[in-house]
């Protein structure tokens, strides 16, 4: 059973979180517009195995912040302080979409020695592709230019910019859940939005993959219409313990086949820790 609580930071933030299960500390970080409820099937699945803990990132969800930083580095510190909060340690780092990049972030800002084991999901450590660089958003497609005319978009028509967006990162999804996925993510504040993404078109963790040590698990969608499986292996391939895993879906993999997925995740893990797991 999971339970949602909140914590404090210094900059009078509120930050939603859900606990759940017991073992091996699972901390999951969700993507852009969404929630910890993304992970409803991963909390339901993997916290029989392992304590599993979810958080609404700032300017998402139920958390409330404080002095306005929405910044990714105020993300990570959020984590961080949740991980001494609960007393995790080690924790095992699971970020999906935008969730990667505040992954990736929290190990710029605080170290590998806090980070057991990565796990990468549908994400890329920089979204805008250039000349050298073709493994961003849109299967390499994804501009600078088409990236300020999307923040140009949540600022001025962000229910217009949800619906692409929607549509394009889940084109498979029947109307009617369109629709919902839709309301879902347009309840967000744009102001919020549009602040959270000119991070995610700024960052470049491309170092802090290449500096990584420990296991780094990255899953791909084999249908996926942000980043192709080709980009999910370059990732795991730039780390010194990558290994690459496709499963059934699109972006909204973890979703779409959560058997497929929490297996997967839940092998790598326990791999790691030199645990045997039974089907």
């Amino acid at each position: 059973m999971m339970e949602g609580r909140y914590f404090n930071t210094e900059d009078g933030s509120r930050i939603y979180y859900r606990i759940g299960g017991k073992g091996h500390p699972i901390v999951c970080i969700h993507g852009f517009g969404a929630d910890s409820t993304t992970f409803r099937l991963t909390e339901k699945i993997l916290s029989k195995d392992f304590l599993v803990v979810t958080l609404d990132l700032r300017g998402h969800g139920r958390t409330v912040i404080g002095n306005g930083d929405l910044s990714f580095n105020a993300m990570a510190s959020d984590i961080e302080v949740l991980r001494e909060y609960l007393d995790l340690g080690k924790i095992n780092l699971l970020g999906w979409s935008m969730g990667g990049a505040v992954a990736m972030e929290y190990l710029k800002d605080f170290g590998q020695d806090r980070v057991k084991n990565l796990i990468l999901v549908e994400t890329s450590p920089k979204v805008i592709n250039d000349d050298k660089w073709k493994y961003g958003l849109f299967k390499g497609d994804f501009t600078r230019e088409m990236a300020e005319e999307e923040l140009l978009s949540i600022k001025n028509d962000f229910r217009g910019f949800v619906s692409r967006f929607m549509s394009k990162m889940a084109p498979e999804l029947d109307s009617e859940n369109l629709k919902i996925a839709i309301e879902a993510m347009g309840k967000n504040n744009p102001d919020y939005m549009a602040r959270i993404w000119e991070n995610i078109i700024s960052v470049d963790y491309r170092d802090v993959l290449r500096d990584f040590e420990e296991p780094c698990l990255v899953i791909s969608g084999n249908e996926s219409a942000f980043y192709g499986v080709d980009s999910g292996q370059f990732l795991a391939g730039m780390m010194k313990k990558g290994i690459h895993h496709s499963i059934s879906g699109g972006h909204l993999a973890p979703i779409e086949s959560p058997v497929e997925f929490n297996r997967a995740v839940k092998s790598f893990i326990f791999d790691n820790y030199n645990v045997i797991f039974f089907i």
